[in-house]
């Protein structure tokens, strides 16, 4: 190894050496940032608070959705209103999981102008007189810039949109089965093909719990059932 590859090896290891991953989650700037991120989406998102909304993102807004496709500020507020604010009566609501935050500071010549925040969040659907039903989750990253004394959401990615882990949802069948006064539930999780665990939730009636090898009533259910294990065992060539 020549003197200069080894030099230039030490000086790259010194820099990045030195560079944090992210600030401490204690720091002012990470908590202003929660802060600011708790503000639009609770007044903005779930509160359908257009206005605030409007002042909080920026005029050069652009939004990358891996399902909705790009947005500037005028397409992103039009479809804030068609599709998260139209319906009061099934309102989708969103909630930040704290403990994956990430804020990472962007200088310029050693001044703050900006800084990144990422991290995950789950969507509900949230019904009068009804407990929150868990949809989806789905990772994000926003670029937040100082104008002034504000800051500004200037770029969003929002990526990642699936289906909550299957222990998520198995957390909020207590609540729907009580939402709609449904006695007991049997819970299948399939994984790859095979079954992974099998969860009963409920009481065969009141002073007997249901055990993981409950008997259900199934009535009509086997039609469909059969009707779909045939058709899929037709598209697969295993059944003329």
């Amino acid at each position: 190894m020549t003197k200069k590859l080894r030099f230039t090896i030490l000086i790259l290891f010194i820099f990045f050496g030195n560079v944090k991953s992210q600030i401490d989650k204690n720091s002012p700037l990470f908590l202003e940032l929660k802060k600011q991120d708790s503000l639009f989406f609770e007044r903005g998102f779930n509160g359908c608070d257009m206005a605030y909304m409007e002042k909080t993102v920026s005029g050069d807004l652009k939004f990358y959705h891996d399902k909705g496709g790009f947005q500037d500020k005028k397409i992103f507020l039009e479809r804030m209103k068609e599709n998260i604010c139209s319906n009061p009566n099934q309102k989708p609501i969103r909630k930040v999981l704290e403990n994956t935050l990430e804020v990472f500071p962007l200088y310029n010549n050693g001044v703050l102008y900006g800084a990144i925040q990422s991290g995950d969040h789950q969507f509900y659907i949230r019904e009068k007189n009804k407990s929150d039903v868990l949809g989806g989750q789905a990772r994000f990253t926003t670029v937040w810039t100082k104008e002034g004394s504000n800051w500004m959401m200037r770029d969003i990615l929002s990526y990642d949109h699936g289906a909550p882990s299957a222990p998520k949802i198995a957390d909020n069948l207590k609540k729907l089965m009580q939402d709609n006064h449904i006695p007991t539930v049997g819970l299948g999780i399939i994984e790859n093909g095979k079954l992974t665990e099998i969860k009963v939730y409920g009481k065969l009636n009141e002073k007997t719990s249901a055990a993981y090898n409950s008997l259900f009533n199934v009535a009509s259910l086997t039609k469909p059932v059969t009707a779909i294990t045939v058709l899929r065992l037709v598209s697969l060539g295993k059944w003329n």
